[in-house]
């Protein structure tokens, strides 16, 4: 069960913020999820302490919730009441931590947000979900190893490889974008990712390719070429080394057996 009393997101105190329950301010009898867009200051084990921004916090009942910022202050935020044991368990509570991806974990709370403000008959098992994949995401930044320096620039760039595979992307014009050399660039997004930069730019390009071969009438060469290559030939070599078979023989396959499961299978042997 998750009862949510007030929820809010992308709210901005323009002459910064003072809370304190100890003050007098309600909502120590439950819980408190915070993710702050801008640096602040929490009291974390009896005294305040300086936080960077975008960090996530939650706040148990009955804790003391003292945070403040004497700067322009920006946070979502959601008050609620749980019996859940994947809330309670949260590995951390009651001190900031960063999160592997900020916008991911802002996006989640907005959407919790909107679902209680909807109240539909569904709402309660909407939320509830919501909350299951907030908290498992959570959950694993805090056991993950957030040490990798520029991560949150390698997330943004990986975002971008994804929904543009077809960009004129180069190691060097990556590295650029980033303010770093190639080599570390290479170094950085290998750790983060366990995959090189330029064959995570591959694989996605050959996974928009197979949709492109699925749902797309055009020719082999048409759909190399909005794929981000210049040579259908090299094209046709690196989706065999991805696939296993050539674009010719995806689509044959397709057009044979006339069943998409098949087509989804081969989509999926390039994760």
């Amino acid at each position: 069960m998750v009862n949510i009393s007030y929820c809010g997101h992308s709210y901005t105190h323009e002459n910064g913020i003072l809370f304190d329950t100890a003050a007098g301010n309600t909502g120590s009898d439950c819980y408190l999820l915070l993710y702050v867009d801008t640096p602040a200051s929490f009291w974390v084990n009896g005294e305040m302490k300086a936080y960077p921004a975008k960090v996530v916090v939650l706040f148990s009942p009955r804790s003391r919730k003292y945070y403040r910022s004497d700067i322009p202050y920006t946070n979502d935020w959601i008050r609620f009441e749980s019996d859940e044991d994947f809330i309670s368990s949260l590995p951390q509570q009651n001190v900031p931590f960063l999160t592997r991806d900020p916008d991911y974990i802002h996006n989640l709370i907005q959407l919790i947000c909107w679902e209680d403000t909807m109240k539909n008959p569904n709402s309660n098992y909407l939320t509830l979900q919501l909350f299951r994949v907030l908290f498992e995401k959570l959950t694993g930044d805090l056991t993950s190893d957030l040490t990798i320096p520029h991560y949150q620039e390698l997330i943004d760039l990986r975002k971008r490889i994804k929904t543009s595979p077809c960009a004129p992307w180069t190691v060097s014009e990556m590295a650029r974008s980033l303010h770093l050399s190639t080599t570390y660039l290479q170094t950085l997004y290998k750790k983060a990712f366990d995959i090189s930069c330029m064959d995570d730019v591959i694989k996605s390009r050959i996974a928009y390719a197979q949709d492109k071969l699925i749902y797309s009438p055009r020719s082999i060469a048409e759909i190399a070429e909005c794929c981000g290559y210049r040579n259908v030939e090299h094209f046709c070599r690196q989706f065999k080394a991805y696939t296993g078979i050539t674009p010719n023989q995806f689509r044959k396959r397709l057009n044979n057996r006339g069943d998409l499961d098949d087509a989804t299978f081969l989509y999926a042997k390039t994760e």
